[in-house]
């Protein structure tokens, strides 16, 4: 494996060598075709091989997020979810998966709790070396992050951890001690954040002196996407600067042609992307094929044991558990997590499931003329309006969901460039748009769908845009984010605008649903997210603590969800959102045997 690397470098000009220190895109380092040097794919992450397209590629597979996986203490179950994340790697066609996430839980309100394992820096280390010796066991690169003390979502980009050196040893560092010595991982992403005083990314004692040549690590150090901050990636230790094109990477030429930087870094740093090409099989399998989605039963068995695994109980002093349906005839669920649960945090772990199975609908299939189930949805817990229901959306083919067409224009007029059938009502596009768009920073799209009213009442549906937007209801503009563009709402580090607005509709009532969109100009990100809430009681705590007298059993879901806990930005404090206490204590006051279920990531 040397022999082959060295004899690569030794053909290589030194342009060349530089070229291979940034990503060529988002996701992908940069080939040579002169010298057969293949490209490497890699995507997020720790709860799911996501693939290339941040929220409009296939769905994958939907892991128990970072918190979840440490509550189970298994470490056998943990290097089979490795494995399986290689599966899902190899149909996204990614040779490397960024995660582990193995950050300590040092404050309760980190946004990103939810990702990480623990706590506890031995139980995360332990749970961190079964993730990659499974992973790394079928040829996909692990990627342990963020090194170190990225603890805090709030000024991440600029933030200074001050730490001492024997909090630095006894908390933060042995996971990716860890990762790197028992469980040999061939890649680590550095933070965003400056540990003492210097950006991690350009840390010479961290990435050198403890890394290399304390521990012996051996493989590619990664910035964290847009992590890197100078020219001193030289010097510091930094392998390959993402994403691309280039930013600092491309002055490190400068640095050795005037003498202030040694070739010899250059070369070490080419040599560990060779190493990271053959390790991951690369060089034999060059080619990355179109990612798909593949959901397999055998994948589904290892996810319903994990979440199983990952339930706490922390009270039962009653013999209301287990649910007895010959006894508990008549059950009342309540709470906004029984509809809409939180199955995942915000950001870039964030996955678009093969599939949800809410509580709501899994007691019913469960309970299926065993008990009477009654819900109530209690009180709201969402931050923004809950995402619109495909059940209750149906396109001109008839099938359930959106249809998408992209214009090459700016605004959703004359011929469309694609159109294609999506079932994403949030939609989301970064780095790419789709390939029939010429210009992915000037370009317009249309979603429509007919969507069919569930009950009478008031329904209330929202936009919410990172560029300009509008939603029509059968032709008519609802709510206008075009002409009046807001912002406000933080959607992963992108500002966006949620506007809501009201009208009545009939139970089976069908009406034109269409949302306009338009880019004209750089956006990191553009997303659109379309909520509705069905008609609400006119005072639901009152009505779930009616359902809870009339029933045997009442079931409380309450907790928050990846609009609460996400990359991007901390919890302002740990109380639950809305009126989620108050539900509980209502309904635990009118029927004694009320089971309390908090679906939370923190």
């Amino acid at each position: 494996m040397i022999d082959s690397q060295q004899a690569l470098l030794s053909q290589m000009t030194f342009e060349e060598k530089i070229s291979l220190l940034a990503g060529a895109d988002f996701w992908t380092t940069v080939p040579n075709e002169r010298l057969g040097i293949p490209a490497l794919k890699m995507s997020d992450g720790p709860n799911g091989v996501r693939g290339g397209e941040f929220g409009m590629g296939p769905s994958a597979a939907c892991l128990p997020v970072g918190i979840a996986l440490g509550s189970t203490w298994h470490l056998d179950l943990i290097e089979a979810i490795g494995g399986l994340l290689a599966d899902e790697a190899t149909t996204k066609g990614a040779s490397a998966v960024l995660g582990p996430t193995i950050n300590i839980h040092r404050s309760t309100l980190n946004g990103r709790n939810f990702e990480c394992y623990s706590e506890d820096p031995y139980l995360a280390s332990q749970l961190t070396v079964s993730y990659i010796k499974g992973l790394q066991a079928k040829g996909i690169a692990a990627c342990p992050k963020h090194f170190v003390c990225n603890d805090s979502e709030f000024e991440r980009y600029t933030m200074n951890s001050v730490v001492d050196e024997r909090a630095l040893r006894e908390i933060y560092l042995p996971p990716f001690k860890a990762a790197v010595q028992e469980a040999g991982t061939w890649m680590i992403m550095s933070g965003y954040n400056k540990l003492n005083g210097t950006w991690c990314s350009e840390n010479p004692r961290l990435l050198r002196e403890i890394l290399r040549d304390e521990w012996n690590f051996d493989g590619v150090v990664v910035s964290d996407w847009f992590g890197s901050y100078s020219s001193a990636i030289g010097a510091g230790g930094l392998d390959l600067e993402m994403p691309g094109p280039a930013r600092w990477a491309a002055s490190l030429a400068g640095e050795v042609q005037e003498g202030r930087l040694d070739e010899a870094f250059i070369d070490e740093k080419v040599r560990h992307l060779l190493q990271l090409l053959e390790r991951t099989g690369k060089f034999t399998s060059p080619n990355i094929p179109e990612e798909r989605a593949d959901n397999r039963l055998e994948h589904q068995h290892i996810l319903r044991q994990a979440a199983t695994e990952a339930v706490v109980l922390l009270k039962h002093d009653t013999d209301v558990l287990p649910l007895n349906p010959e006894i508990q005839k008549s059950i009342a669920v309540i709470g906004a997590s029984a509809r809409w649960p939180g199955i995942m945090g915000g950001g870039s772990a964030i996955v678009p499931a093969h599939y949800v199975v809410t509580p709501l609908q899994a007691l019913q299939e469960a309970l299926e003329d065993k008990a009477e189930i009654h819900y109530e949805v209690g009180t709201n817990n969402h931050r923004m309006l809950p995402l619109i229901d495909l059940n209750n959306l149906t396109t001109v083919a008839g099938e359930q969901g959106f249809e998408l067409s992209y214009y090459n224009a700016q605004e959703p007029l004359g011929e469309a460039a694609a159109t294609v059938l999506s079932d994403r009502p949030m939609m989301s596009f970064i780095g790419s748009v789709h390939p029939a768009v010429n210009d992915p920073n000037a370009y317009a799209l249309r979603v429509k769908s007919t969507y069919t009213a569930d009950e009478s009442g008031v329904h209330q549906f929202s936009l919410t845009s990172s560029s300009l937007a509008r939603l029509k209801i059968d032709g008519q503009v609802l709510i206008d984010n075009w002409t009046d563009h807001t912002t406000g709402v933080n959607l992963f580090d992108m500002e966006a605008g949620e506007k809501i607005a009201a009208i009545s509709l009939e139970a089976g009532q069908c009406v034109a649903l269409e949302v306009e969109c338009a880019v004209n100009g750089p956006l990191l990100m553009n997303i659109i997210r379309l909520g509705c809430l069905p008609p609400m009681p006119e005072d639901p705590i009152a009505s779930a603590v009616e359902a809870a007298k009339q029933a045997d059993v009442a079931l409380v879901f309450v907790g928050t969800n990846h609009e609460w806990e996400t990359e991007g930005q901390d919890q302002a404090n740990m109380e639950l959102p809305g009126q989620q206490n108050d539900l509980v204590e209502a309904v635990a006051a009118a029927n004694s045997n009320t089971v309390v279920v908090l679906n939370t990531g923190s």
